[in-house]
């Protein structure tokens, strides 16, 4: 992706005679967020620069800088671009066509996945230990990610009712064989908020009534036990909840983020001290493995999940960034309700808050491209966009 994408570009913008268009406000606000954090986190450089060493972990904050930024940032817009660009050039039946193959191909890898787990190792840079799939990405949360945008927008586009059942079905054995538990507690917070909103009792209330029933009894027979042998014996949770607080503890002291690069001198001491909060606040003692490592080591320094890495980075612009998109995704069900149906729009909501959910507290963004494929979706139906670049 570090050079398809680019080069991608170049390859729209002379399909575009070098003519750079502005396809929404989505569009509008990222090119804004990626050049206002730029100046900011160089600003946060050059401070940084004055007042400590150059090198730290055996890395050049300045280098460290540029690839944070172009990593994290500035390939996502183009990735961003990329998408509703083509969305807007593709009709409305290629796209589906595309979406139900991705969808049946990695169905298809579960399935490999599971009864044969050691055909595919060949595929990843490391061998796991677990049972779990990963659906050919580096671990589970990132594939429950992945496969989850490919199911929404399959169900989206799926016109029959029986064809929304199937791949329903399908995608529930699948994610119960990938095992996160952030993306069942997503659905039930997602169907819980929608049904507080609902204030009539009609039949998008009633599905609601009946997928929270549904997702909150597996959540606590299933998913709750293994979220409380995490915090016994595993880094997940310990990880991810230190992610959490570093977030709030960021945006009091440090409301401007810690910067593209600088971050690697300042994160692993906030970890450290929020992670010593965190153990006194449990009775027992947390494995905070991972945390370490960060903090002795500086291996894989970082939030492990979405909304606390945009607050690491750029404070309470990434955090009005999160939920600017959140926003504009979501409000986009109207237009998915006028041109795809109420049902589909009921299930967009949903759909649209597990994911963000998601992002928030389990996953992390940096290789989660697909994402934004669900926000250019939106902002095409929002402009009845198809084919029509």
């Amino acid at each position: 992706m570090f050079l398809f994408a680019p080069a991608t570009f170049l390859f729209f913008l002379v399909l575009n005679r070098f003519k750079f268009r502005i396809l929404d406000k989505t569009a509008k606000v990222f090119i804004i967020y990626c050049l206002w954090t730029l100046l900011i986190s160089y600003l946060n450089l050059m401070v940084y620069i004055l007042l400590n060493d150059l090198v730290v972990y055996e890395r050049n904050v300045v280098v460290k800088f540029l690839e944070a930024f172009f990593s994290m940032t500035f390939l996502h817009m183009l990735v961003y671009y990329l998408y509703a660009d083509s969305l807007r050039r593709v009709s409305y039946r290629a796209f589906s066509y595309v979406i139900f193959v991705a969808f049946t191909v990695l169905t298809a890898v579960g399935i490999a996945e599971y009864f044969k787990p050691e055909a595919l190792e060949v595929f990843h840079a490391q061998p796991k230990d677990y049972s779990r799939l990963r659906l050919l990405t580096a671990e589970p949360s990132q594939a429950v990610l992945v496969f989850s945008v490919v199911f929404f927008l399959s169900f989206l586009l799926a016109r029959k009712l029986y064809t929304k059942v199937i791949i329903s079905l399908v995608y529930a054995v699948v994610l119960y064989f990938i095992s996160s538990k952030g993306i069942f507690m997503s659905m039930m917070l997602s169907s819980l908020l929608l049904l507080v909103v609902s204030a009539t009792l009609h039949y998008s209330f009633l599905i609601l009534l009946f997928n929270f029933v549904v997702i909150a009894y597996v959540f606590f027979t299933v998913v709750v036990p293994q979220i409380v042998l995490d915090i016994l014996h595993f880094t997940s949770f310990a990880t991810r909840a230190s992610g959490l607080l570093s977030a709030v503890y960021i945006l009091l002291v440090y409301p401007f983020g810690l910067g593209y690069g600088t971050y690697i001198g300042l994160y692993p001491e906030i970890m450290e001290k929020v992670s010593s909060y965190l153990s006194g606040f449990f009775r027992h003692e947390l494995n905070l493995e991972e945390v370490h490592l960060m903090i002795d080591h500086g291996q894989n320094i970082g939030a492990k999940a979405t909304l606390p890495q945009l607050v690491m980075f750029n404070g309470i612009f990434g955090l009005l960034f999160f939920f600017f998109l959140l926003y504009r995704t979501y409000t986009a069900s109207s237009y998915v309700s006028a041109k795809l149906g109420k049902l589909n729009a009921t299930a967009y909501r949903f759909f649209t808050l597990t994911l963000f959910i998601q992002l928030a507290i389990g996953t992390e963004y940096n290789l989660m491209y697909i994402i934004w494929l669900y926000v250019a979706f939106g902002e095409v139906v929002r402009q009845d966009g198809w084919g029509k670049a």
